[in-house]
């Protein structure tokens, strides 16, 4: 298996014919502790034959994936660092995360789509692909998951995805399931295989899956004091209007309308950070 310390540090390429006209990125490890892009890497990439155009497959985090945590120690996280420089504190600015993302940007700029591959600590948690409206929304629409969701561009921005879109590039972000999930890596590997028939680097043709649903995201809650979840809900767990969701402090939270709970892996959550997306049912366009 390939250590951190490997050569998807700098990106293993893998070139077919005129591999400068069609350029794609498959990335893993953003977070350390999410594992499944990096075996689905192990068992991809050695005896993958790209017929058109050129694949770099790397590491987001090879220092947070040495250590087996989400961030490296004393970081930041990577997937907030593709922000503008005024956008970031003078801490995110001085980690080795910054760092790593003015690595990774000429990379993700050389390329005309980006394929991000994540995991979640959440065992509730169900596979989804990230995808904004337009080009990646079109491309998650052949990607093997239920759920396309969108919105993360207005409401999470900063990640590999965004850098992308942001840039007139397609940014697509799949999330496999749990960590250490039994179906996470081959999920993972069905993405990435996927993907590459979608761009036209392999052989092979896919169509849009039927019953797949989009759910587009409309708010976050940030927590001002403790945050403490009613009930354990599971990723994507409905709500109705007004339903009771948790408490802030003294403060009882409740659902503005329909619609769906995500990122809710933390039954409590401190102050400042982030305690759920709220998401609503869009048209698959």
């Amino acid at each position: 298996m390939s250590s951190p310390e490997s050569v998807y540090t700098r990106g293993v390429i893998r070139e077919g014919k005129k591999p400068d006209e069609l350029v794609s990125v498959i990335m893993a490890g953003v977070h350390g502790n999410e594992p499944a892009g990096r075996k689905a890497f192990d068992l991809v990439v050695p005896d993958l034959t790209i017929k058109n155009g050129k694949v770099i497959f790397i590491y987001g985090n090879p220092r947070a994936m040495a250590e087996g945590t989400r961030f490296s120690q004393g970081g930041a996280n990577l997937n907030g660092m593709f922000k503008d420089d005024a956008d970031l504190s003078v801490r995110e600015r001085s980690s080795y995360e910054y760092d790593r993302a003015q690595e990774l940007k000429p990379t993700l700029l050389s390329s005309t789509a980006l394929l991000d591959v994540h995991g979640t600590a959440n065992p509730d948690s169900v596979p989804f692909v990230i995808a904004e409206p337009g080009k990646p929304l079109a491309i998650a629409r052949h990607l093997p998951y239920d759920i396309i969701s969108s919105g993360y561009d207005e409401q999470q921005p900063g990640g590999t995805d965004h850098f992308m879109n942001k840039h007139g590039r397609v940014g697509i972000c799949c999330e496999t399931g749990p960590n250490g999930h039994e179906h996470s890596v081959p999920k993972a590997v069905e993405s990435i295989r996927t993907f590459l028939q979608i761009r036209g680097h392999i052989e092979g043709e896919t169509e849009p899956r039927d019953n797949q649903k989009h759910i587009r995201v409309k708010g976050m809650h940030r927590a001002k004091d403790t945050f403490t979840f009613r009930e354990p809900f599971p990723e994507f767990a409905p709500v109705e209007k007004d339903e009771v969701i948790g408490t802030d402090g003294s403060n009882t939270i409740t659902a503005s309308d329909k619609g769906y709970l995500i990122f809710t892996s933390q039954l409590i959550v401190p102050p400042g950070d982030e305690a759920f997306l709220f998401g609503q049912d869009a048209p698959l366009r």
